[in-house]
């Protein structure tokens, strides 16, 4: 007889910041250098999956969610950052890249999703950190650009 006992504990990380404007150089905004912007979203809140999700997933483990809103509606993804990461969205016309950063397991990673698709996702450990971003300190959207070029 197999039981699966899962005990729901309230677990959010919200950072709620007003947001910058969508102005050329307003705080927040970066070029990208193809004639579009990334704006960073600051409005955003994450949770974990529901549990219905985790099983028909095959999980043992729920993973995060992150939902915020922009202009075009909410956006909600499932993300493969761990609980103590500390964590970027920026978004640009089609595609939001989320950044996931770890210190103490000193890791680095990086999905991007276009409208509710992952359509890309690197993750880069100790060693490789130094060596794709060029040092370990970068600003989030900096090392976002630096490794945006591996994927496409």
């Amino acid at each position: 007889m197999k039981c699966l006992i899962i005990l729901e504990q309230p677990w959010t990380r919200k950072k709620s910041v007003l947001p910058a404007e969508i102005k050329a150089n307003a705080p927040g905004v970066h070029s990208t250098g193809k004639g579009c912007q990334m704006r960073k979203i600051n409005n955003y809140s994450i949770n974990k999956e529901s549990t219905e999700d985790m099983i028909n997933a095959g999980r043992f483990n729920p993973c995060l969610e992150i939902t915020y809103r922009d202009r075009s509606g909410k956006h909600t993804h499932k993300l493969s950052a761990g609980y103590s990461d500390d964590i970027d969205v920026y978004r640009d016309d089609l595609d939001t890249f989320i950044l996931s950063r770890n210190s103490r397991l000193d890791y680095v990673g990086l999905e991007v999703f276009e409208g509710a698709d992952k359509v890309g996702e690197i993750f880069l450990e100790s060693h490789q950190v130094k060596e794709v971003l060029g040092r370990e300190d970068l600003a989030p959207f900096n090392a976002i650009k630096r490794m945006r070029e591996y994927l496409m």
